[in-house]
């Protein structure tokens, strides 16, 4: 049986997250204080210069968090964060834009931005510099049912998040010792402010039990299918209730629409032709 560590934390500063990240990553603390980690990377869904709040990328806060405590259980443990953005998008200009910078500064992080090679000749260096493990948001994608944490890991390596043979081989190659689904802030039609984190040791659980989060139907999504096929449905999920929050969603606040210049409107419309990721909910309005 499969285990995926859930909670709702009562706010979303920085006591509260810290509090909350310490309270699902017991399992992966204690993995990799097995494993004799020195060095652990970080890769949050970061491929855009979206507004966290909108749940599209990860909360820079919850990388931060999960940085404070890995440090607080292996005080000499190098942590570095990678920012890989979507194709054609400057890496470092995103890092900046979400606060990345600033949190590797005052965290003494190692901040790695890069661009997947798109030849595909080998995996980005980032990748395989340390102890994997992923940070996705908690969001509805384009191509793919669920922009989870073999999304991330898989686009990250250059690898086809809609092929499950692809992601299933990247999944092997690069061995996460696990992950933390930010779902502070989730997309699954609209934002909505959920507070909550979903963590364990196995990438592709998490994803199972995001997609029940998000009211994703596993049978309609071929990679999801699989995976409930590969567990026999033995994944169970503690301290958190995803049914419950499933049921709210995509009812919360959503943020205020603008009214940007109709260029502006049209350079997003072409990063979702090119990348296959969902139109931007910031840019609702003015007939979209």
């Amino acid at each position: 049986m499969t285990v995926v560590t859930g909670t709702q934390v009562p706010a979303l500063d920085e006591a509260a997250l810290d509090e909350g990240v310490a309270s699902v990553t017991s399992s992966l603390r204690q993995r990799l204080t097995e494993a004799d980690a020195d060095r652990v990377v970080l890769l949050p869904d970061a491929h855009y210069p979206f507004q966290p709040s909108t749940g599209m990328v990860t909360n820079p806060a919850v990388v931060g968090a999960l940085a404070r405590r890995l440090r607080a259980s292996m005080p000499d443990l190098d942590v570095a964060v990678a920012i890989n953005a979507a194709r054609g998008i400057d890496p470092e200009a995103v890092a900046t834009y979400l606060g990345y910078e600033t949190l590797a500064a005052d965290l003494d992080l190692e901040l790695q931005p890069f661009s997947t090679d798109e030849s595909r000749t080998q995996i980005p260096g980032p990748l395989t510099s340390g102890t994997l493990v992923t940070v996705p948001s908690a969001r509805i994608g384009g191509r793919v049912a669920v922009a989870g944490g073999l999304a991330t890991l898989s686009r990250a390596a250059g690898a086809d998040p809609t092929d499950p043979a692809d992601v299933f081989a990247t999944l092997d190659t690069l061995a996460p010792a696990g992950t933390v689904v930010d779902a502070t802030y989730t997309y699954a039609g609209d934002p909505h402010e959920t507070r909550s984190l979903l963590s364990g040791t196995d990438v592709g659980a998490a994803d199972l039990v995001l997609a029940r989060l998000l009211g994703v139907a596993i049978e309609d999504a071929p990679l999801l299918d699989e995976l409930r096929s590969r567990y026999d449905s033995a994944v169970t999920v503690t301290g958190l209730d995803v049914d419950g929050i499933a049921a709210q969603l995509p009812s919360g606040e959503i943020p205020e629409s603008t009214d940007p210049h109709p260029l502006v409107r049209t350079g997003y419309k072409l990063y979702t032709m090119v990348s296959g990721d969902v139109y931007p909910p910031q840019m609702r309005g003015g007939g979209e």
